[in-house]
């Protein structure tokens, strides 16, 4: 997300926009490691696959109205190889910021609403080059090894 917010461009303040799948779906296709099917993600893509286990996490996610625009009439999506694990369960932590606690709640992000994204890196974090606590140090050099724009 980082790397996305600050080289490339995309906004921290996200629209949700997941009330039609069919666009879910599509954004998802788009931007989520290439649109072959199996992606860079996947053990068997070939030249060379990735390892095992992993999944195609994009940002802006596909669930908003940005990642659906992002390679359509913006920039790319940036996108990372990550353990399918942690992408199960950041996916499901996103699905904790839109949905209601209760069936007698509203959802905290309606449908057509915005949502800010925010760094809250600790103390002692470290970071990487471009995802640094310290902007002074935030360089957006060459994406690492599993990272990628589409």
């Amino acid at each position: 997300m980082c790397y996305g917010v600050f080289c490339r461009g995309h906004p921290q303040t996200l629209t949700r926009n997941s009330a039609n799948k069919s666009k879910c779906a599509a954004a998802r296709k788009l931007n989520s490691c290439g649109v072959a099917s199996p992606n860079r993600c996947s053990a068997g893509f070939k030249p060379q696959g990735f390892a095992p286990g992993h999944s195609c996490d994009e940002y802006p996610f596909a669930s908003t109205l940005e990642g659906q625009q992002a390679g359509v009439s913006g920039p790319s999506a940036v996108t990372r190889c990550v353990p399918a694990g942690q992408n199960s369960v950041q996916g499901g932590k996103i699905s904790g910021v839109y949905l209601k606690k209760n069936s007698n709640a509203v959802d905290k992000v309606a449908d057509g609403s915005q949502f800010d994204i925010k760094f809250n890196f600790g103390k002692g974090a470290v970071g990487t080059g471009y995802c640094a606590p310290n902007a002074a140090t935030m360089t957006c050099k060459t994406l690492t090894g599993s990272q990628q724009d589409n």
